[in-house]
């Protein structure tokens, strides 16, 4: 079985965030077990392009992946020519065709040449198609090039792959109707992925005190969507608690976190640290006690395996795809309510309160809730997902859906 995989960017495009990761481990793990993959992608990374030479084959760890040159003219869009090449020469060598994201040209376009030529074709929205960020930003656009571009793909590919049920209803709101199957994302830290951190985030790190305060981080890509805003409510509650904020931020809304932050006098309690990748991630998670999502909405959160797979409980908002895995599980801490923090948790009998002192964070409970984040991140290994991906890859082959 030969599958082509199609995403405007990739690794080690890390700007992007969770998407990149859960991608290029997909790959990895489709590898290891002899499935024939290329990936086609374009050289964008944030401002800047990859340091790969364009329209050849590169072995990226074992991943077969050709980086186009992103047109600067089209750069939104993510159009390449030379990629536009090589979909219309090799398109019909491949038994099955996975598209990742929507919105960009590859998408479009590649979907139009798998679908004229009878190839199965797979599309994993990576959490764009939610109804109400559609209109947080550029809704008549966006509502337009749906109708007009992307309707057909969502409507006619052969598979909408999902990480979550929240995912799927998020679709149903937008009233589109297809196939589809739910496979969560997997977890495979290890230390050959792109390894980063500035010095003074690494130093910051080394000296950060956790005996006497409670380390709550977030980590992701700080954009509106994620309501940071939302994480400071914890800092003007709880004197005992700072933050780090950990990822890649829009300029715009960076400007209007760090206004509040100046605002409300928490420029020492809140700390913007920067991208952290491979290694550091380590040395990250053994100076926090919890990371915390208050997104507005996630299909999934990648991020929230990675907390537990290093023992670090989590505290979620209730819009987050990856709760439905995790919905009575003692070390997760879901809120029903933004805006009351300190109501009693529905799954148990513990206040945000009390779970954010250091006597908390220094107790057995605490140290038991660790041993089970571990234990739970182990179901979510990538190889105990991967052989449900390779299954629905066949069966999508075969014109065959459960």
């Amino acid at each position: 079985m030969k599958i082509l995989l199609v995403i405007p960017t990739f690794y080690p495009s890390l700007t992007y965030g969770g998407p990149i990761i859960s991608s290029y481990n997909l790959c990895k793990e489709l590898i290891k077990n002899k499935i024939s993959l290329t990936v086609i992608t374009t050289n964008q990374n944030g401002k800047k392009r990859l340091n790969y030479k364009p329209n050849i084959k590169h072995n990226i760890n074992g991943i077969e992946v050709i980086y186009f040159n992103n047109s600067k003219i089209l750069s939104k869009i993510y159009y390449s020519y030379e990629m536009k090449k090589f979909i219309d020469k090799n398109i019909t060598k491949y038994d099955v065709v996975h598209l990742h994201s929507i919105f960009t040209w590859p998408i479009y376009y590649t979907f139009k040449k798998a679908y004229a030529n009878n190839i199965p074709t797979i599309l994993s929205p990576r959490g764009m198609l939610v109804a109400d960020l559609i209109k947080d930003k550029n809704r008549i656009i966006k509502n337009l090039i749906l109708y007009i571009f992307y309707k057909n793909i969502i409507s006619k590919c052969s598979q909408l792959l999902l990480t979550s049920n929240l995912e799927l209803d998020e679709i149903i709101k937008l009233k589109y109707k297809n196939n589809y199957k739910i496979i969560p994302n997997g977890i495979n830290y290890n230390n050959d992925n792109f390894e980063y951190i500035s010095k003074s985030s690494e130093k910051f790190l080394y000296n950060l005190d956790n005996n006497n305060k409670t380390i709550v981080a977030f980590i992701g890509r700080i954009t509106p969507k994620k309501n940071i805003e939302k994480k400071f409510e914890l800092l003007t509650l709880f004197t005992n608690v700072e933050l780090l904020l950990i990822g890649e931020h829009e300029p715009a809304y960076f400007n209007k976190l760090t206004r509040i932050v100046d605002k409300n006098k928490l420029e020492n309690r809140v700390h913007f640290l920067g991208n952290i990748h491979g290694s550091y991630k380590k040395l990250l998670y053994e100076k926090c006690d919890y990371t915390i999502l208050l997104s507005k909405q996630e299909n999934f959160a990648n991020s929230v395996l990675e907390s537990m797979h290093f023992g670090v409980p989590v505290i979620l908002s209730k819009n987050i795809g990856i709760n439905e895995y995790l919905n009575i599980h003692p070390s997760v801490f879901i809120f029903e309510n933004l805006f009351d923090l300190s109501r009693d948790n529905k799954f148990k009998n513990l206040k945000i309160e009390t779970i954010l002192t250091k006597s908390f964070t220094n107790s057995k409970e605490y140290k038991k809730m660790q041993t089970n984040c571990i234990n739970l991140s182990q179901n979510f290994e990538w190889k105990n997902i991967i052989n449900k991906y390779i299954e629905n890859y066949s069966k999508v082959k075969s014109k065959y859906f459960i």
